[in-house]
């Protein structure tokens, strides 16, 4: 077969050199498919577009017949040599042209030359967060042995319908997920795992009063929704008293829909210890429960605390009915503080428990940080246990250094749902109260392993109100609502997760 000896190494680009063409005996043949023909007719184009690639080629035929001219007797050869010049120039502009083509069939056929695919994600963060329809930013190569690049088509599929297009180029967000692309150009392929996270949709921008018959005394405080055994929707909160002779208290309420939407008062939860300066003498707020490790019923976490001695701590409670519980012995998660309150390290600021895959338990809440720069600030911390009962600090999951100016004072109040196999969103409370006009608002971060955070940006929030302790349960959002001149108010927002 014919074999082109010409490096297509600088392609796509100037002439670099030159060629030669010659019958080689023996040689193996190579199949090529139509597909990496079509793929060559680019470097063809390049040539016939190319003036500097002609002149050169044009301008080295008339160097050559000047050459050869003065080499040979003018009377004997002049005219012959005139009549081939239109011939030579026609060759000088085709010949390379060939070449280029065949130089890249070369690259594509010549079987020690193996093609390799590149294909990696063009964005930073370890989650693409983008809204419906949006493009994957994909950049996608084809490689010949030598490492340069080849003209070959590439085409890519979706494994689970995160993402949907046949080519890199035409990559889109079609829900959120993880996804793993197939990239292939002919018998070459790789692979390229994606995990996308559509954003969150919130119906009313700051939520709505929550709809209920009556409430207790006080004014509403740290809300926690709940979904229990017989499926209804229960939502816990401290209802702060002020001005009693013994001090502020809250005592702990709950509160039962039988639709999510209307919700009936159902009773004093918890109450305060009457000693003020006692482990819980300013009483309870924040819970999360779980079914109970060693025994049939449920565990509740609760924070308890003091306003005066102490600071806030985590508890629990007991019940095999989720309507009365009783208050366990001990601390689970400590302040680290004395009755003086010296060195403290509140925490309980939002509760999340769930079970890990070994058995034991994960806690996440918020608390102060233990270190520089987030030592008496509020974070989101874990906390691990082999029983419920007994909880071991882990360390920060997201802090305030990874929050925009809006939100990088404190974060706290986590509720966390999965949103797809793989991949959880978290909801909390971020804040720069301390700055001059600064808010308290919600934010929302993503994650494929739980512990590993990217936040990404404000869900609801304004310049004139505060929203505090995010509580997540399905799709209805519970938080504390507090317009500039009014009074503070639960509040429930729809949240849809595409």
């Amino acid at each position: 077969m014919w074999q082109i000896r010409w490096p297509p190494r600088a392609l796509p680009g100037r002439w670099t050199g030159g060629f030669a063409a010659g019958r080689s005996r023996g040689s193996p043949g190579v199949r090529v498919r139509a597909v990496e023909l079509l793929a060559c007719f680019p470097y063809l184009k390049s040539v016939s577009d190319d003036h500097t690639i002609r002149t050169a080629i044009v301008g080295e035929t008339v160097a050559g017949l000047l050459a050869s001219l003065l080499r040979e007797p003018l009377h004997s050869k002049l005219s012959r040599r005139l009549a081939r010049i239109p011939g030579e120039l026609v060759i000088a502009w085709a010949l390379p042209a060939t070449a280029f083509v065949l130089g890249c069939l070369d690259d594509l056929t010549t079987p020690q030359r193996q093609l390799v695919i590149e294909a990696t994600a063009a964005y930073s963060d370890r989650i693409f967060t983008a809204p419906l329809g949006s493009l994957v930013p994909l950049a996608c190569r084809v490689l010949n042995g030598n490492g340069y690049p080849v003209p070959v088509e590439v085409t890519v599929t979706a494994s689970s319908g995160v993402v949907a297009g046949s080519h890199c180029s035409e990559v889109r967000v079609q829900h959120s997920g993880l996804d793993t692309l197939h990239v292939a150009a002919g018998s070459a392929a790789t692979t390229l795992p994606v995990a996308v996270a559509v954003p969150a949709v919130v119906d009313l921008a700051l939520g709505d009063s929550l709809q209920v018959d009556r409430l207790p005394l006080g004014q509403p405080w740290a809300p926690t929704l709940r979904r229990n055994s017989r499926g209804q929707l229960e939502l816990y909160f401290a209802s702060l008293v002020t001005g009693t002779a013994t001090g502020d208290y809250e005592d702990l309420h709950r509160l039962v829909s039988d639709d999510s939407v209307h919700f009936r008062y159902d009773g004093v939860v918890l109450r305060h210890d009457s000693a003020g300066c006692s482990l819980t003498g300013s009483g309870f707020e924040n819970l999360a429960g779980v079914p109970r490790q060693e025994a049939l019923g449920w565990r509740m976490f609760v924070a308890g605390g003091s306003f005066s001695c102490y600071d806030w701590q985590v508890f629990s409670a007991v019940s095999t009915d989720e309507r009365t519980w009783t208050l366990e012995p001990g601390i689970r998660v400590g302040s680290e503080s004395d009755s003086a309150m010296d060195n403290a390290y509140p925490t309980g600021e939002g509760i999340v428990v769930d079970q890990l895959l070994s058995g034991g338990w994960r806690m996440l809440n918020g608390a102060y940080g233990h270190a520089p720069p987030d030592a008496g600030r509020f974070e989101i911390i874990e906390w691990d246990s082999p029983d419920q009962l007994n909880w071991t600090y882990v360390g920060p999951i997201l802090t305030t250094q990874q929050m925009p100016a809006l939100g990088d004072e404190n974060v706290y109040s986590p509720t966390i749902r999965q949103i797809a196999p793989g991949l959880w969103r978290m909801i909390f409370t971020g804040d720069n109260r301390s700055s001059p006009g600064g808010r308290s608002r919600l934010w929302s971060a993503v994650s494929i392993d739980l512990k590993n955070w990217q936040v990404e940006g404000q869900l609801m929030g304004s310049n004139s109100t505060n929203l505090y302790y995010s509580s997540l349960e399905g799709n209805r959002l519970g938080f504390i609502r507090w317009d500039d001149g009014a009074q503070r108010r639960l509040a429930l927002a729809t949240v849809s997760m595409p």
